[in-house]
């Protein structure tokens, strides 16, 4: 019992209390000694020499004093050769610190980006002072993934070898690698051997690390991932446990950064590039810790004994029940997150004590509140909200869905034509949503299996909700359709957010997508020339055309073009080919948006109607083009306006955007 009581003493007192600052660390003596080091020998020749033997002697230095001292303590008194053990185990063990250091990055990054940026700064070594409130987010579960290993599972891992003396000098190796391990100018030969011991010394613990990510996130397919992505990172050992968080939250780290001055462009961890938000952080939280009880208890069995694991897992039980329970208690007392409607004219939103009032249209009205025994105001239909699970109408609908990182609400579908989501897709195939069958035709009985608290429909569709409304299950409009302002279909996300208590989130999202979008929408409408543009196509004999108040014929004319059909249309209508060429047969550009099985050509397009080469667009080979069947376009694009108008302004005006910008969507016909 006596071997391991220094280890529940230490780790307990870092779970307690963490790093006070005003108690002296001797992290802080480790880098004076190396600043003074650096500064008198990293000058003149042989640097990569004299780095060598500073990082070698210091190490060695630092285990030897500590063995001694233990030694020297041994000599005197078995607990206070204990006491000695637990005091170094609580200085070597960074959980609690590092946790508590994320936290406040998120929390100040809610009261400005400014402080986020501030707070970030306190524990990356990159520039954080032009970072975006997401590059924040990033900087900071970056580290919190690195850092678990650092600061808690190789100092660990080193304790189960060579006990307390081989833990604080790793703690040596992992301050010199973050003084001086540096491939500047500066470091690259005097911090060159730090930078390898602090390789080796992390090779283990680095995977070991990622190894109890996955096992405490309860997702041991992961494991592939990560064994894939973790190569990735330039450092030999940080990418695995950020590949280990990347695929636990299904995100993506890496990108460039500047560190000193200098840009480092590094690799991307992660497939899929989404919004980083507070419960991401939570959730990782909850990785860390779990990980660190997991590597707590190895260390325990490998010096034999195995009752530590009823005592941590009291302790776990208890502040489960704890956690619980304050959270319960917050959630009830915590205020709606505010939404504020710009640019969307379907929906508006109006705080009333603890209760959101929602106008949708002129007929529907729904009160959100927080308790199911709020009373609301007549005319309005009460909703619980956050709602647990709901069924979508629509591949729009669904968008807002997926940019929120929220398919877990999602539990039915119309159909999978045309969508691509490999998320989505699985969770149809597994039986997490079910098909409910087309707008006339809905099979009831999977709608009740479905179980929703709600269902958002689209009411410019064929209908068919009686029977759905005969099972009673609330019917919610959702009008994204209708909007004519792209940043007003796209504000639907905040919709959707409040009913399933993302409203934070919807309002970061949006935030950006505004920017972005009126950003280059002032940059398109500063230039020279302004292009003209036609769409559609030829079906069944008649061209349909959308109006000129159509939404994508906004889009052209934020892109800096204009769209030849100015009338005050927002359907559009169906047109005869000769009516559709005296409109356009000298326009610029022609924008075509179709399922073309296979790689759409010019040829194929005068395959389909011979006169199509009559057009200006056509001969000059400037036909815009995207094909559904290669590209996910209804299921995202309504919640993507500013990658669209990126797509157009690339075509109509290149030299606004980037040289080597890549298209998501659009480009010209080949």
């Amino acid at each position: 019992m006596l071997a391991i009581l220094p280890l529940l003493i230490g780790w307990l007192l870092d779970l307690l209390i963490g790093d006070p600052q005003w108690l002296p660390h001797p992290v802080v003596w480790f880098g004076k000694a190396i600043s003074a080091c650096e500064h008198k020998l990293n000058r003149g020749h042989h640097r990569n020499a004299k780095g060598a033997v500073v990082a070698i002697c210091l190490i060695a230095l630092v285990f030897a004093l500590t063995w001694l001292v233990r030694y020297w303590l041994l000599s005197l008194s078995s607990y206070l050769l204990l006491l000695l053990d637990a005091i170094i185990i609580f200085y070597c063990l960074a959980g609690t610190t590092l946790i508590r250091e994320v936290r406040e990055v998120f929390f100040a990054l809610d009261r400005s980006l400014e402080e986020g940026r501030q707070q970030v700064a306190r524990i990356v070594g990159r520039d954080t002072s032009e970072l975006s409130a997401q590059e924040v987010r990033t900087a900071a579960l970056e580290t919190l993934a690195e850092n678990l290993s650092d600061g808690v599972i190789a100092p660990l891992f080193w304790f189960a070898l060579l006990g307390t003396p081989g833990m604080l000098a790793y703690k040596m190796v992992n301050t010199l690698d973050s003084m001086i391990g540096y491939k500047t100018e500066r470091y690259k030969d005097f911090g060159c051997w730090a930078a390898h011991i602090d390789d080796v010394a992390n090779y283990i613990p680095a995977r070991l690390t990622a190894l109890l990510m996955v096992l405490a996130s309860g997702k041991l397919n992961l494991l592939a991932f990560v064994w894939r992505n973790g190569p990735r990172h330039a450092s030999p050992n940080s990418g695995y446990p950020e590949a280990a968080l990347a695929g636990i939250l299904n995100c993506r780290f890496g990108g460039a950064h500047y560190y000193f001055g200098q840009l480092f462009d590094k690799p991307y961890i992660g497939e899929h590039e989404r919004l980083l938000t507070t419960d991401d952080m939570k959730k990782a939280v909850r990785v860390n810790r779990v990980a660190e009880i997991l590597m707590i208890l190895i260390v325990s069995l490998m010096r034999n004994i195995a009752w530590v694991v009823a005592v941590v897992a009291l302790f776990c039980a208890c502040s489960g029940k704890n956690t619980k329970k304050q959270g319960a208690d917050a959630a009830s007392d915590e205020a709606f997150v505010e939404v504020t409607v710009k640019y969307a004219t379907g929906f508006s939103v109006r705080d009333s004590a603890d209760i959101r009032l929602v106008d949708v249209g002129k007929h529907d009205h729904f009160a959100l509140v927080r308790t199911d025994d709020t009373a609301v105001p007549e005319g309005y239909t009460k909703v619980k909200v956050p709602i647990q699970r709901t069924i979508c109408m629509t591949a729009l609908q669904l968008s807002n869905f997926t940019i929120l990182d929220a398919h877990d609400v999602v539990k039915g579908l119309t159909g999978t034509k045309n969508l691509y989501n490999k998320d989505i897709l699985a969770r149809v195939k597994d039986g997490r949503i079910v098909k409910i069958g087309m707008e006339g035709n809905f099979d009831t009985e999977m709608v009740l299996a479905a179980n929703p608290d709600v269902i958002f429909i689209s009411p410019s569709k064929r209908g068919g909700y009686e029977a759905i409304k005969e099972t009673g299950i609330l019917l919610v409009p959702h009008l994204g359709y209708q909007e004519l302002d792209p940043l007003g279909q796209a504000e639907w996300i905040k919709f959707i957010g409040m009913f399933i208590g993302k409203e934070k989130e919807a309002n970061e999202v949006f935030a950006g997508i505004e920017q972005r979008y009126n950003d280059l929408k002032a940059k398109a409408s500063a230039a020279t020339t302004r292009p003209t543009v036609f769409s559609g196509e030829m079906h069944y004999g008649t061209w349909h055309a959308v109006g000129g108040k159509n939404y994508l014929a906004q889009i052209f004319r934020d892109a800096g073009a204009d769209y030849v059909i100015q009338d005050e249309e927002t359907a559009g209508e169906n047109l005869e080919f000769e009516k559709m060429y005296a409109l356009a047969a000298n326009a610029d550009y022609w924008r075509i948006l179709n399922s073309f099985p296979g790689d759409f050509s010019y040829e194929a397009l005068k395959s389909s109607e011979p006169r199509n080469e009559l057009f200006k667009a056509y001969k000059e080979r400037k036909v815009i083009y995207c094909n559904m069947k290669q590209q996910p376009y209804y299921e995202i694009t309504p919640v993507q306006p500013d990658v669209l108008l990126k797509d157009f302004v690339a075509i109509f005006h290149p030299e606004l955007v980037e040289s080597d910008y890549q298209p998501t969507y659009y480009r010209l016909l080949k």
